[in-house]
């Protein structure tokens, strides 16, 4: 009798177990109803937004699916019971906080809920709020903000544009902490923009252990960010009659017969000839001529006029008029074109031009345009005036104001272009 008791103790052992909660065919929890087959390893997402992981389970009956997070999703949501059942779990977003996250996914079907935990890995993150910020022409603050998950670090700045110092100012750098996601901000000042042309900036941050000019120990780099600042608004003339053609001499020879030189401007609109801008940038550039050998030595021999030259507007492009219609694209190329024939004309409203041919053919003509684009050409080999059908040695330079009336860049170009290219009678 006690024997018999004893098989009967462990016939009921068996078959308690045979109903235990987990056993080597899934995950399942009470009454549920549900068993997931997917092992618990394997409800692991990666960092990144769309990584997705298929959880296969067995239900009863018809079944319910959801997410408590709002950075996941599931799909299908519901479905008919069976032991071939699949949903996807997706992330929506990549994993910005630093740390590996979790949430839950819950499955209903014939019984109580089961609950089945969803993680997602952490990853390195340096992530800028935005790539592109847009400035006025008067100028102002600006906040590069940014998160990373680099703590113990340093955040960098650094700039790919040359001469950006000369209109961007550091007002604050960012300050690291040992947080387990940083939130931080450089704040730069872009100072006015007083030329019509707008001007780009571009940034990247990075982190890194040293000092920025160590790249080897750079950690992680941003995406590129873009500053762009507009220019100012681009001029229209009232009268293009009034001093239209005038001519002022500069210079007048002191030795041998005089060589003729020729300023005039494109772009230049009735305010900036009436208030002496247009003078001021016509004296400028004939100073910078002879500021190299041995044209400095030899500034005596040579005649200068300036012909004033009154445009529509005072900007370069298919939306605007000037009056020798210069144009250019400096993105890709230092050329400029121009109305040759109409700078000519221009040229021959110096008396002493026009009623001379030969002395005509002898002229150096420059086109000053109001831009501070880095741009600049020269044209030669033109068809004598004095002997048609023979090749003079008039030449035709268009040079901008590079970088401003004053700046160093200017005057180089200009004695590149007009005495280098000029009397050499070399093209471009």
């Amino acid at each position: 009798m006690k024997f018999r008791f004893i098989y009967l103790l462990l016939g009921w052992a068996a078959i308690a177990l045979s109903c235990s909660d987990d056993d080597d065919n899934g995950i399942s929890s009470g009454d549920t109803g549900i068993t997931v087959t997917t092992p618990e390893s394997d409800l692991v997402l990666d960092a990144d937004k769309n990584s997705q992981i298929s959880v296969d389970f067995y239900s009863e009956g018809n079944w319910i699916a959801k997410v408590d997070a709002d950075w996941l999703t599931v799909s299908p949501m519901t479905g008919k019971g069976g032991e071939d059942v699949t949903v996807s779990v997706i992330a929506k977003e990549k994993n910005l906080t630093g740390d590996e996250r979790s949430a839950t996914l819950t499955l209903t079907g014939s019984g109580d809920p089961l609950s089945l935990t969803i993680k997602q890995k952490a990853t390195d993150v340096l992530e800028v709020e935005k790539t592109l910020y847009e400035v006025p022409a008067e100028g102002g603050e600006v906040t590069i903000k940014f998160s990373t998950s680099f703590v113990d670090k340093e955040a960098h700045l650094w700039t790919y544009t040359t001469n950006v110092t000369d209109w961007i100012e550091p007002l604050k750098d960012a300050d690291m902490n040992t947080k387990t996601l940083i939130h931080d901000s450089f704040v730069i000042k872009v100072l006015p923009n007083d030329t019509r042309e707008e001007r780009t900036a571009l940034f990247q941050i990075y982190i890194a252990d040293q000092e920025e000019s160590d790249v080897n120990a750079v950690d992680m780099a941003s995406p590129y960010i873009t500053i762009q600042q507009a220019g100012q608004e681009v001029g229209t003339s009232v009268d293009l009659t009034a001093h239209d053609k005038e001519v002022v001499q500069l210079q007048a020879h002191q030795t041998g017969a005089g060589v003729p030189i020729v300023l005039m401007g494109d772009g230049f609109i009735d305010t900036e000839i009436a208030n002496g801008f247009y003078e001021e940038v016509m004296k400028q550039a004939m100073e910078n001529l002879f500021t190299e050998e041995p044209l400095k030595e030899l500034r005596d021999y040579f005649d200068v006029w300036m012909v004033k030259a009154v445009s529509l507007n005072n900007a370069f492009n298919d939306d605007y008029v000037t009056k020798f219609g210069c144009m250019f694209d400096s993105s890709v190329s230092t050329e400029i074109t121009g109305d040759n024939a109409l700078v000519e004309e221009y040229a021959k409203a110096v008396p002493e031009l026009a009623g001379d041919a030969a002395l005509f053919d002898e002229a150096l003509l420059i086109v000053i345009l109001n831009t501070e684009s880095y741009v600049g050409t020269t044209n030669v080999r033109f068809e004598s005036t004095a002997q048609p059908g023979y090749i003079c040695e008039r030449a035709i330079a268009y040079c901008p104001t590079v970088d401003g009336v004053d700046a160093e860049r200017f005057r180089q170009v200009l004695v590149h272009e007009a005495m280098g290219h000029g009397p050499g009678l070399t093209h471009y």
